[in-house]
């Protein structure tokens, strides 16, 4: 039963963190920002207790940026009239791009270590593709944390909205067919030399 509650909370959060933009641009809306924040740092902080063991390496990126998230709804209540809501989305592309530049400098890339859980023994040519494609990951994290901080900086809450609960999603989701068809193209290639 425990295990049931705390998925169902893990799905919540994760939800919650995902249409974060949207969330707040009903509360503000409806004039209940203050009550919208509220719950939104309770969500955050459940996540951060109820995030099963089972993610991994993963985990403590979902814990950090569930904390980012309560950090930053907790600072918007205390300081009344900040907008540093907004920053969620920026903090979680230079939390992203931190990780990704960091695996790159320590080794192996983020997207070795991932390709690696369902393919252990790469070939050379792959792990030489993995390397590059964490370094398009981090150009990526550092064009879209530009977009969402310019959101921010513009102060149109629509465009804020659009851009962080939409079209960043849309321009994840091509770079990630992009690479998958890129990957099978290189796969074939290989295996066909």
């Amino acid at each position: 039963m425990l295990s049931r509650i705390k998925a169902v909370i893990g799905v919540i959060s994760a939800l919650c963190l995902v249409l974060w933009p949207f969330i707040i641009a009903y509360g503000l809306y409806v004039d209940k920002l203050g009550l919208t924040l509220g719950v939104l740092a309770a969500i955050s902080l459940l996540r951060v207790f109820t995030l099963p063991h089972n993610k991994g390496s993963l985990r403590p990126l979902l814990i950090i940026s569930a904390l980012i998230a309560l950090g930053l709804c907790v600072l918007s209540l205390v300081l009344r009239g900040s907008n540093l809501f907004m920053y969620y989305p920026v903090a979680v592309n230079v939390l992203f791009l931190g990780v990704f530049a960091l695996s790159l400098l320590q080794g192996p890339p983020i997207i070795e270590r991932l390709a690696r859980l369902t393919e252990p023994d790469l070939p050379p040519y792959a792990i030489k593709y993995v390397r590059k494609v964490t370094i398009a990951w981090c150009v990526f994290f550092i064009l879209n944390g530009t977009l969402a901080w310019l959101t921010v900086w513009w102060g149109n809450l629509k465009w804020w909205t659009l851009y962080n609960g939409g079209i960043a999603y849309l321009l994840m989701g091509v770079m990630f067919a992009g690479e998958y068809l890129l990957r099978l193209k290189m796969r074939r290639h290989y295996e066909h030399a």
